[in-house]
């Protein structure tokens, strides 16, 4: 029943999200990620920035990355946040700039975390994630933190040097296409989006209603696709209990335990040999007491009771309160959001009964 009423709770959300204006309808989380993506005028005459609306493919992506000023990598992410660089001591990465910077001042016991005769983490995360193998060739074999840091900061300062030229040719770029409305249709979608937007403050273009209502015309549709895609995947994360094998909220294992054991097994009363002893100090007696804390853990103490090789959190719920259901939906779950939503549900569950 609570399966089949989360199905079309989210059907209609879909519907009713990407039925209406995109900008107005759609989540805070995905207009947030819109909004640098796309911006039409809503009045004639209004000055705006034209700004492209599909994706950037990689290529084009990784093309401007490597003449990209500094400024503008300090204001831009261009991998998606599962791609960070996360350091043992729960520091997030999220550029190139961020990594010079850590290594200025990193500790060296936290350096030889990640940097070490057995490995180089950095060289693998530039190279596949940032995908600057020639920079990652150049670190490789770097132990040292300072010449590493040297040599990133000297391939950060190659994409300043070619800041003016760069803008000249987008500028020319942009006058050509709107000079004539009916080449916009054909070629806005080859002006990358970071191009343009990295131009605001610098160039204004008066859209007038005919080139306004073309505009619109021609991308609100790819726009509104775009906006589907995104908000799936937004929905998908947040019931993945339902959509996610590795990760689902098993309702049917739930369905088939007698309903009188749910409460169980949420607040139980055990004895204090079996309490749950946390590596910062904290007590938990019940799956509450867990919950409550896993919403507010450190993650270094998260990673140190969950990781690749064990899940302390799951063999205690498996071992003290006997819940085999509850186990194996959190025994692979890595991310402390995911771990919390499954908590969050199967008490939901529990104490509805």
């Amino acid at each position: 029943e609570v399966k089949e009423e989360v199905k079309e709770e989210v059907k209609e959300e879909v519907k009713e999200e990407v039925k209406e204006e995109v900008k107005e309808e759609v989540k805070e989380e995905v207009k947030e990620e819109v909004k640098e993506e796309v911006k039409i005028v809503e009045k004639p005459n209004e000055k705006v920035f034209v700004q492209e609306p599909q994706r950037i493919q990689k290529e084009a992506d990784m093309d401007y990355f490597r003449r990209m000023p500094i400024k503008e990598m300090r204001q831009k992410n261009l991998i998606r946040p599962e791609k960070y660089f996360r350091m043992k001591d729960g520091r997030v990465l999220k550029n190139l700039i961020e990594l010079d910077s850590i290594l200025t001042d990193i500790e060296y016991e936290k350096f030889i975390d990640h940097v070490n005769d057995n490995k180089n983490d950095f060289y693998n995360w530039v190279k596949e994630v940032i995908e600057l193998p020639e920079l990652a060739e150049k670190i490789k074999n770097v132990k040292d933190r300072i010449q590493m840091a040297d040599l990133i900061a000297e391939e950060i300062q190659k994409y300043s040097e070619s800041e003016k030229h760069i803008d000249k040719e987008i500028m020319a770029k942009i006058s050509r296409i709107l000079e004539n409305p009916e080449l916009i249709a054909k070629e806005i979608n080859r002006i990358s989006r970071r191009e343009i937007g990295k131009l605001k403050g610098e160039i204004e273009i008066d859209i007038t209603p005919k080139i306004e209502n073309h505009i619109i015309k021609e991308i609100e549709p790819k726009i509104k696709e775009e906006i589907k895609d995104e908000l799936r995947s937004e929905l998908e994360e947040e019931i993945k209990f339902f959509i996610d094998s590795k990760y689902v909220m098993n309702l049917n294992a739930l369905n088939s335990e007698p309903k009188n054991i749910h409460k169980e097994k949420v607040n139980p009363n055990v004895e204090p040999e079996r309490y749950f002893k946390l590596a910062d100090g904290t007590i938990l007696k019940n799956i509450i007491e867990l919950n409550d804390k896993i919403k507010s853990i450190d993650m270094i103490v998260f990673d140190h009771h969950n990781n690749h090789e064990k899940n302390d959190f799951a063999e205690w719920i498996k071992k003290v309160f006997h819940n085999q259901e509850l186990y194996q939906k959190l025994l692979y779950v890595k991310d402390k959001n995911q771990f919390s939503r499954i908590l969050d549900e199967y008490i939901r569950t529990a104490v509805q009964v």
